[in-house]
């Protein structure tokens, strides 16, 4: 049925198209006739779905119309939301009650949730990845400038330091003080001068003489042999060098550390 006017053959005049005629409206006609049971539903699930449709908050609505559409579009509490973020496992419990606080007052749906964890947790991962690599570079450095300056001795330096900031502080100490020794290079060359000053003073008594407990005198004198004898010692090769005094320097500050350890727990021993 066409939706153009149409001419009565005997008045000659023009009518207006029926709206039942409309293309949209062909579904409520049946036989010809309005099915009015079917545009009467039509109208009622009409105006369910108006009713259930929220309006965005304009500029001039008040806290009353936003809440509404909160109610709508976010979780009934805040407790709700699914708060996920894969491969951040040290997420307090506290803090994430804060996010999630902060979100229900904004309004967030979950997919815009979703939306905001995803970002940070690509930023944050990607941020411990690049400490994680600064870190290990700052470390390779220290270390390879410390074994470089202290030689054959480099554990045993870094053994009299661990000691000394154990026999003064405990544990506690040690881990205060480990990230200086593992990525600050003259913060480790000053620790190691304090240890040496500390391992030849009177302030500390025990009876390794000097070294913090960590060799006895008995092991300091079978190291001090094996320096001279042994050629499976890594210092033995250093103190029979005949090129140079650089070459022998070494060993003869090891054997210097030992006849430290050997004199203080005599001289202490001899005292008592």
């Amino acid at each position: 049925m066409s939706d153009t006017a149409t001419v009565d053959p005997v008045e000659g005049q023009s009518t207006p198209p029926s709206i039942w005629d409309s293309p949209s409206l062909a579904k409520f006609k049946d036989g010809g006739e309005v099915a009015h049971d079917k545009l009467a539903q039509s109208y009622i699930e009409l105006e369910k779905m108006m009713g259930s449709r929220v309006a965005l908050p304009g500029p001039n609505a008040t806290s009353e119309d936003i809440q509404r559409y909160y109610a709508k579009t976010r979780p009934a509490t805040k407790d709700e939301y699914t708060f996920v973020m894969p491969g951040i496992d040290d997420l307090e419990p506290a803090e994430v009650d804060k996010w999630k606080t902060r979100f229900h007052e904004k309004g967030f749906n979950q997919d815009q949730v979703d939306g905001v964890l995803s970002l940070l947790t690509d930023d944050i991962i990607e941020t411990q990845k690049r400490n994680n690599t600064q870190t290990l570079q700052q470390q390779t450095e220290t270390q390879v400038a410390l074994k470089t300056e202290w030689g054959a001795n480099y554990e045993a330096n870094q053994g009299m330091i661990l000691a000394g900031l154990r026999e003064m502080g405990g544990e506690d100490l040690v881990e205060t003080m480990k990230p200086i020794l593992d990525y600050d290079t003259n913060g480790a060359k000053y620790l190691y001068q304090v240890a040496q000053y500390l391992r030849s003073s009177d302030l500390l008594k025990n009876d390794g003489g000097g070294n913090f407990g960590m060799k006895t005198v008995e092991e300091a004198q079978v190291e001090k042999h094996a320096i001279y004898n042994d050629p499976n010692n890594p210092l033995y090769r250093s103190m029979k060098s005949q090129q140079s005094l650089a070459d022998r320097q070494p060993a003869i500050d090891r054997i210097l550390q030992l006849n430290t350890i050997i004199a203080n727990a005599n001289r202490r021993l001899g005292g008592s």
